[in-house]
């Protein structure tokens, strides 16, 4: 039986199949309001955080990830439905079990083949601004626009806008704040937000690793401790402090070229420690056209 309260709708279901990228089950749940019925696949599952450990539904999360953006050798970045497919289940077909979307929120499309095919998400806003250094000065480094109130607004809403699309899809597991944008007070107010209106997922940002100089601001919202390029053996000597959250390496093993050569070291970090989360190596592509 369903009922509705304050918005929310609340249904019991006995004895669920939970989804996970292995068995991507998905029930379908039917909305009707009047002579209209809208179909939507809905997953059941739950990430949380124990002792410094990632789990799903009570069971350690290991992420195999990529960082994946929109792009074919054909077509550029104008990817087609069955392009999006096509680098899934390349990904599946290669022990990948998860998806950064760097550095935007990727088309709702993508987001309902990965619940269709089992791949876990980490989504990610866009915000992200490079050219900080070169407009306001080294000493300003990355730290200018998130602790400018001017940009307190903007910041804001990229990132509810990012929740409020996509706080119904199953794959997602992480909400990403952005990316390489410094840490203030306007992404401390973001996290505050997206925790009061999504509790179900945990949050993360690479950006916290970057203290404006002299400060020390709140964390306490953020449910990961992430990493951008963190040598093995760095890693390795975070996760023996004890206590602390869980490391997510949101961009490691540096994979164009003849570049990821230290993926071995890696692994054996990753396997050995469980607050370890995993990670997503940069990148899943190169973004070469073909003429």
């Amino acid at each position: 039986a369903a009922s509705a309260k304050n918005g929310k709708l609340h249904m019991d279901v006995s004895d669920p199949v939970l989804w996970n990228a292995e068995q991507p089950y998905l029930y379908t749940l039917l909305l009707q309001c009047g002579r209209e019925i809208i179909p939507f696949a809905v997953g059941l599952r739950e990430i949380s955080v124990k002792d410094g450990v990632v789990l799903l539904n009570g069971q350690k999360l290991r992420l195999r990830g990529v960082n994946r953006h929109d792009s074919d050798p054909t077509v550029g970045y104008a990817v087609t439905p069955g392009q999006m497919r096509a680098d899934l289940l390349l990904m599946k077909q290669h022990n990948i079990n998860a998806v950064r979307t760097s550095h935007y929120p990727s088309s709702p499309l993508l987001l309902d083949l990965c619940d269709r095919l089992g791949l876990y998400v980490l989504e990610e806003a866009d915000i992200e601004c490079h050219g900080v250094t070169t407009l306001y000065g080294p000493a300003a480094d990355f730290c200018k626009i998130a602790d400018d109130p001017a940009f307190a607004a903007p910041i804001m809403d990229r990132i509810q806008r990012l929740v409020l699309r996509d706080r119904s899809r199953t794959c997602v597991l992480f909400w990403s704040m952005g990316n390489e944008a410094g840490y203030g007070e306007n992404f401390v107010a973001a996290e505050r937000w997206v925790k009061q209106t999504d509790p179900t997922r945990l949050t993360h940002y690479e950006g916290a690793a970057h203290m404006p100089a002299g400060k020390q601001l709140d964390c306490a919202d953020l449910d990961i401790k992430s990493g951008m390029y963190t040598s093995p053996d760095d890693l390795r000597r975070y996760v023996e402090q004890p206590g602390g959250k869980p490391f997510v390496l949101c961009e490691y093993c540096h994979a164009m070229g003849n570049g990821p050569g230290d993926l071995e070291d890696y692994e054996q970090v990753l396997d050995a420690y469980d607050r370890a989360a995993g990670g997503f190596v940069w990148e899943w592509c190169d973004h070469a056209v073909f003429a």
